[in-house]
């Protein structure tokens, strides 16, 4: 009986019949009608993890590589210079002795391979070789194909089936040398809830910085040879290899719970962004109105600030002046309370219309806001510093905190370091913010907080000696307030569709007629002819001369 022999090349696979006698070179001969120029001239030629060289195949029998009458093994044609194998050569070698030969320059990882495979084979009969060798075949295509997967890199010694297949028959140094390491209860989440399992138990776990997909792939290769080569096992009785799964380097992605995710099958809207409401639409107009008036009435810039610095005492004749130029008495206007009951009583309706408005969108708010919202062409703006010197101008809404500090710091004298706040209550504000923002159209005071104590003054300095002496000589003329106009105009009453007041309805003759069975009066103009009223005429008579109508005589 001969040895049925498989050689593998880079185009396919070639059997070959020989005797164990064979040399290395009679079978790569007996197969070099089928073999290509370029593959002839492959460097060394591997059986399990012997690797031989070119220029030992004249001597390396068959018989030297420990195969004997009756076997089957795969042979390998490898391009390359690699380590020749030496090793000693009998007659008389055995299968079982075939087993301990070791490569002299073999890497770490395929030495302990191979150690551990011996020991496998030469404690188990065949039989129990198999049903060990299949099983890590299984655990190393299942870490494989699922990269990350940390259940099945993870292997409790003290289960039944494992236990049986692999522990007992020495595999777990097969799977130690794969890269695989001892730990005991290192994963305890993994636990099965079997009330058998203990805390102390030890586990088989294939950590993420000593896994190798080559020294996978490689172990994979050494089982699959050894289950054909030496078990006689066909392909079909070992599990199909499947290219592993390429990693992904992205990152993985959290699960964010505030985030909603759609799982139904309810047909959405193809295009989601073009749907409209007619709040939004509404609100859309009024914006792009309140740009045209802002646009009308601020224009990009302001051509003069008008600027104008007060001591103590010219602020006081500015207000006097103001009062004498104003048209409306002093008795015209509200007093404090009455001012105060409005103020009250508009909070308590917006508070119950916040209260029993129900639900309202962004929208919906923002067109509420903008509809009692107005434009206004500037905003004048009075900065009063510590020593009671002020500083007015003109801004636009749209202006800055940070423009008007850097107006401020212009009408110094030197730089100084400030802050600006309004009162009461005490609030700085914020340099980002828009004038409009902060709440101070169409006009305000501001205050000036210095820092680091600001300039310095003494008992004979005059008041605003830090600001520039022009500015208190610039004419003081009458305030000019902003001009204002509402982004929704007011509709106008029409007259023409006011119904004038109902006519007196007539009474008709049954109405008379009702009146008169219930004792009533007549209504006057009713009947036909009005011959109600002379009905009524005739039995006044009547009642008069103490005769009835009927009475003849």
């Amino acid at each position: 009986m001969s040895i049925e022999l498989v050689i593998q090349t880079p185009s396919g696979r070639i059997p070959v019949k020989a005797e164990p006698s064979t040399t290395l070179a009679q079978v790569v001969g007996a197969a070099a009608a089928t073999v290509d120029d370029d593959e002839q001239n492959q460097q060394s030629l591997r059986y399990l993890q012997t690797s031989v060289h070119k220029s030992q195949w004249e001597t390396m029998t068959l018989q030297n590589l420990g195969l004997a009458r009756g076997a089957r093994a795969l042979l390998i044609l490898e391009s390359g210079s690699t380590t020749s194998t030496t090793t000693t050569t009998s007659t008389t070698t055995t299968t079982a002795n075939s087993r301990d030969v070791v490569m002299q320059d073999a890497s770490k990882d395929s030495d302990a391979l191979s150690q551990a495979l011996v020991k496998i084979l030469s404690h188990n009969f065949d039989h129990d070789s198999k049903v060990c060798l299949v099983t890590l075949m299984k655990v190393i295509d299942n870490v494989l194909q699922k990269p990350g997967n940390t259940k099945v890199r993870t292997i409790r010694l003290s289960n039944s089936a494992f236990r049986e297949k692999v522990v007992s028959k020495g595999g777990v140094d097969y799977l130690l040398a794969s890269g695989f390491v001892l730990r005991q209860s290192t994963a305890p989440e993994l636990l099965s809830h079997n009330d058998n399992n203990k805390s102390g138990e030890e586990w088989l776990v294939l950590l993420s910085e000593q896994e190798s997909t080559s020294v996978l792939i490689q172990a994979r290769r050494l089982l699959l040879q050894t289950c054909i080569s030496e078990l006689n096992m066909s392909a079909d009785d070992l599990p199909k290899y499947n290219k592993p799964p390429a990693v992904s380097t992205a990152t993985a992605i959290e699960f964010n719970p505030y985030k909603s995710n759609r799982h139904n099958a309810t047909g959405q809207p193809q295009q989601p962004d073009a749907y409209e409401s007619t709040t939004e639409t509404k609100l859309k107009q009024l914006q792009s109105r309140q740009e045209r008036l802002e646009a009308q009435l601020q224009g990009r810039q302001l051509q003069n600030r008008e600027l104008v610095a007060l001591r103590p005492n010219e602020e006081q004749q500015q207000q006097q002046v103001h009062n004498i130029t104003t048209t409306t008495t002093t008795s015209d206007l509200p007093s404090d309370g009455a001012l105060l009951a409005q103020r009250l009583k508009r909070l308590e309706q917006e508070r119950k219309e916040r209260e029993e408005g129900g639900f309202t969108t962004k929208a919906m708010r923002e067109l509420q806001k903008m509809k009692h919202q107005k434009v206004y062409s500037h905003v004048k703006l009075r900065i009063q510093f510590p020593d009671a010197c002020a500083i007015e101008a003109k801004f636009l809404p749209k202006e800055t905190v940070e423009t008007v500090k850097q107006v401020v710091q212009e009408c110094l004298v030197s730089p100084h370091e400030f802050d600006l706040y309004v009162a009461p209550p005490r609030r700085l504000l914020n340099e980002s913010q828009t004038l409009q923002q902060e709440g101070l159209v169409p006009a305000a005071k501001c205050f000036v907080s210095w820092k680091g104590g600001g300039p310095a003054t003494t008992t004979t300095t005059t008041h605003g000696a830090y600001i520039k002496e022009h500015l208190f000589q610039s004419p003081t003329a009458a305030p000019c307030f902003p001009i204002a106009k509402p982004v929704v105009q007011e509709e106008k009453k029409n007259n023409d569709n006011v119904k004038p007041a109902a006519k007196p309805k007539k009474s008709s003759r049954e109405d008379d007629l009702l009146a008169r069975m219930m004792g009533g009066s007549s209504g006057g103009g009713g009947g036909s002819g009005g011959g109600g009223s002379n009905t009524s005429k005739k039995a006044s008579d009547g009642k008069k001369s103490g005769k009835p109508k009927w009475f003849k005589g």
